[in-house]
């Protein structure tokens, strides 16, 4: 090829290379011969896991948006003042060996119960349970590998998830999980400084048994006398209203899906009940009913406060000895861990011995229900008291305030109407103009005005609103109250959204 075509070649390439470059630079703003350094949008897990530890808070974001949180991988923190080991996996340190080929594999599945929030490493139920074993197995058999998942603040939705995305690496054989009231609750999200966090949202606000104790709690502080034998467990648990019920069904299903996953897996499925209250009375008799021959057994309980980390009802070590004793004859008289039982087991503590229960015919009574229903009113009534334990969620206990919306649960036989009452916030609050979204029955059946207060005039407005025909039929009914607007408020050092202050809701 002669020089002049060498050289025309070149030309060419290099004017089409121009070209090139300037189309591209015009239509994207960046440079073919200079591109700029590609800009990721997420980070590395080792990235992710250094700048979760600059923060205060023991939580870090699960890469799961269904598992919500976790605790932060390789975290050396305490909990109520004693120091806790967390693993690279943001799990409860497992102390033992490493497990020998053919060891049996098992899970503590559950929160802060099964986490072991208030004791040490060495005085979890896994840690507990895995020695108890230890010490029955036969010579040369392998000891069994006992591991914690649990993260403080997990409901049973977000636990039965994280086990589930890590089956592959944990493979267990047998999971134990421990069922607590706040299985039912919305999950946690966590705050900027890794701490767990209520998130505001649109549509449903939080609801949970926790948020209930901390209505309770907050109510106690502003008028005591409230709380003069009128606590009564929250609607939520009770298993009578429409959102309760669905609570229950969603948590029956996740137990049966969790069951067929490891049954899939051969691996065994146990209930381990660590109370006897309430809400493990209704949890036993669904689960019951709906999975015969699933495995539920009891551990020991009540709770006195010589078993329980000071200042604090969760388990202390003792306590976690003695379940652990109670879980070991389980497994041995199952014959679920090869090699186990050769020797004997420790005894458990004489004070236990007392406090064993049998979940088998565990149902909860007729009065019992009846009392449940006894104060499942028609009415809400902040000022007065009245109905707080109907409130699921989105009502701050310290004055009433609604921000992006509320949900409560009423009864009524006979109800054709809805009355409604509240407090406007002032007009320089710069809420208006605001809609009143109301929703019974699944469905919205209502819009409202409110309309600013008058200069000088009364900040409560009041509603009285007919009832759908197919909702007047339908006694329990639960409400849902959601603006459509909303401010961010200063209140005692934080800020809150608010709408308005809930003051009275009652079916009439």
């Amino acid at each position: 090829m002669s020089v002049a075509r060498i050289a025309i070649m070149l030309v060419s390439v290099g004017v089409a290379t121009t070209l090139a470059e300037g189309v591209w630079s015009l239509c994207t703003g960046d440079s073919l011969l200079f591109p700029r350094p590609i800009l990721r949008n997420q980070m590395l897990d080792e990235e992710r896991i250094k700048a979760a530890a600059l923060t205060v808070g023991p939580f870090a974001v699960d890469e799961d948006p269904l598992v919500g949180f976790r605790t932060k991988p390789s975290l050396e923190r305490e909990f109520w003042n004693v120091p806790a080991t967390t693993d690279a996996f943001g799990m409860r340190k497992r102390l033992g060996p490493e497990p020998q080929p053919g060891a049996a594999r098992i899970v503590v599945l559950g929160d802060s119960f099964a986490f072991g929030f208030g004791v040490k490493d060495d005085e979890t139920l896994a840690h507990r349970l895995e020695n108890v074993l230890a010490h029955t197995m036969r010579d040369g058999a392998p000891r069994p590998w006992v591991y914690t998942v649990a993260c403080t603040g997990w409901t049973f939705a977000n636990q039965a998830r994280y086990l589930k995305n890590h089956l592959a690496r944990i493979d267990p054989d047998i999971v134990i999980t421990l069922p607590v009231a706040n299985d039912l609750d919305d999950a946690y999200s966590v705050s900027e400084v890794g701490q767990r966090w209520i998130e505001p949202r649109e549509g449903r606000p939080y609801m949970g048994v926790e948020y209930y104790a901390g209505f309770v709690a907050a109510l106690a502080q502003r008028q005591r006398q409230f709380l003069g034998g009128r606590i009564t467990w929250p609607l939520l648990l009770t298993d009578l209203s429409p959102e309760s019920r669905r609570r229950w069904d969603e948590y029956v299903a996740g137990m049966r899906d969790l069951r067929d996953r490891l049954a899939a897996r051969d691996a065994k499925f146990v209930i381990a009940y660590p109370d006897r209250d309430d809400f493990h009375l209704v949890a036993r008799e669904r689960l019951a009913t709906a999975m015969p021959d699933l495995v539920q057994i009891g551990l020991l309980g009540p709770r006195g406060a010589e078993d329980c980390i000071e200042g604090d009802p969760h388990p202390n070590g003792r306590w976690y000895t003695g379940a652990a004793v109670v879980l070991g004859e389980f497994l041995l008289e199952r014959k679920w861990v090869d090699g186990a039982g050769a020797k004997p087991l420790a005894k458990l503590e004489e004070r236990y011995e007392s406090m064993r229960y049998d979940v088998s015919d565990w149902r909860v009574e007729d009065e019992v229900r009846q009392a449940w229903q006894a104060v499942f009113g028609a009415t809400v009534d902040i000022d007065e008291g009245t109905g707080f334990q109907q409130i699921y969620g989105g009502v701050d206990p310290a004055d009433g305030t609604v921000g992006m919306s509320c949900m409560l649960g009423l009864h009524r036989e006979d109800a054709t109407v809805l009355q409604l009452r509240l407090t406007r916030l002032p007009v320089e609050a710069g809420v208006y103009p605001l809609m009143l979204s109301i929703h019974a029955g699944g469905r919205e059946f209502e819009r409202i005005e409110v309309e600013a207060p008058k200069p000088g005039g009364s900040p409560i407005a009041e509603w009285v609103i007919p009832l759908p025909v197919d909702v007047r039929d339908t006694p329990a009914v639960d409400v849902l109250l959601s603006a459509d607007n909303w401010i961010a408020e200063q209140h005692q050092g934080r800020t809150r959204p608010a709408a308005f202050r809930l003051d009275r809701i009652e079916l009439r």
